[in-house]
């Protein structure tokens, strides 16, 4: 690792205060590399206990580490407690307002090296592109100013897969795969996953932004017998209307929904069960399911964001990418069933994430 040495006692403060999706799951990760070198962890949450996710993500660390629970924190609180704690290094793993802030201040003012991970160099789309592209450009600018202040290490969250060039040094999400072809198999067993089907699967934090309502409509138009698995907590912002939906789909057998935080080794067997991922994105930035589908050997059908297609193309043979287009994204989910399962094109790994953050 970069700063952290084998034996060498260094404080490692991982700041996250936001319990939701992927984000306890980058602490944990963080959190083993470190204890692997001997290095005292200190985790910073927020003020309430968040015991699900937490349960789900930290429970093999919880006891190996040390956790401190503080309202949500500026820059200057966060360099306060890192003086508390006399931190060798700072990870902020989900850091794009602590960079824009630290742009304007141009000051690292906390104890040891400070780590901050980008999770989206552009700005989110809208209907204005020339608005985006102005968002994106100030955004781009300010990221070049702390990249070059003193003890801060700035990263760009990158996809599995990902080959190429960046304006930025990179971090790669993580993989870490926790099931088998057995566990898939009793998954599919348990769930009533009928073979006679071909299993679409949508996964995880499951919010408008996936499309789910499109991705239903879409189905109608496949012709060859399928079922959808929805695995994940879904969100406030699904409609009642899609959730009724989907318990007729339910009652008709051609849906199975696991509205919960699933486990680490659920959200893995899930992927590796399912026939095919669905991830029709609004969104711009990093999958890490598609990581797991590619480690894991799943055809994806993606749609909607830039960032999608471009992860897909480098993935080749793994799926393909269309447009947030209800008669594209029906054709695309079609050719699925018509196409053999892919081979694993990926690596389950950690270390090109864990390396450049620590």
């Amino acid at each position: 690792m970069n700063s952290l040495r084998q034996g060498n006692p260094n404080t490692v403060l991982v700041v996250e205060q936001n319990p939701t999706g992927h984000r306890l799951f980058y602490v944990r990760v963080l959190a083993d590399a470190a204890l692997a070198t001997g290095a005292r962890v200190v985790v910073l949450l927020g003020p309430d206990p968040a015991p699900e996710p937490e349960q789900v993500h930290l429970a093999s660390v919880i006891d190996s580490i040390e956790v401190l629970r503080r309202p949500l924190m500026s820059l200057d609180d966060v360099a306060r407690i890192s003086h508390e704690v006399d931190a060798d290094r700072v990870v902020i793993p989900d850091a794009d307002r602590f960079a824009l802030r630290l742009a304007v201040r141009r000051q690292w003012a906390g104890s040891g090296r400070l780590s901050l991970l980008i999770m989206r160099e552009s700005a989110q789309p809208t209907r204005y592109p020339l608005v985006d592209r102005l968002k994106t450009l100030l955004r781009s600018t300010a990221f070049s100013r702390v990249a070059r202040l003193q003890n801060v290490d700035l990263r760009v969250l990158k996809s599995a897969g990902w080959a190429g060039t960046a304006r930025f040094p990179v971090a790669v999400d993580p993989v870490v795969i926790a099931s088998s072809d057995q566990s898939a198999a009793h998954f599919r067993t348990e769930y009533g996953m009928d073979g006679e089907r071909y299993w679409f699967a949508v996964l995880g934090a499951i919010s408008a932004r996936k499309n789910l309502d499109l991705i239903v409509e879409a189905l109608r138009n496949v012709s060859l017998p399928w079922g959808l698995l929805v695995a994940g907590q879904l969100d406030e912002d699904i409609t009642e209307e899609l959730r009724v939906r989907l318990g007729s789909m339910v009652s008709e057998g051609s849906a199975i929904v696991l509205d919960r935080l699933l486990t680490d080794d659920e959200l893995d067997t899930a992927v590796r069960a399912a026939d095919c991922l669905v991830l029709a994105h609004s969104n711009e930035g990093p999958s890490g399911l598609l990581g797991k589908a590619a480690a894991s050997g799943t055809r994806v059908v993606a749609a909607g964001a830039q960032s999608l297609r471009r992860d897909v193309m480098a993935l080749g043979g793994l799926g393909e990418w269309t447009l947030l287009d209800e008669a594209a994204l029906a054709a695309v989910l079609h050719r699925a069933t018509q196409q053999p399962r892919p081979r694993a094109v990926l690596p389950a790994t950690t270390s090109a994430f864990t390396d450049a953050l620590l």
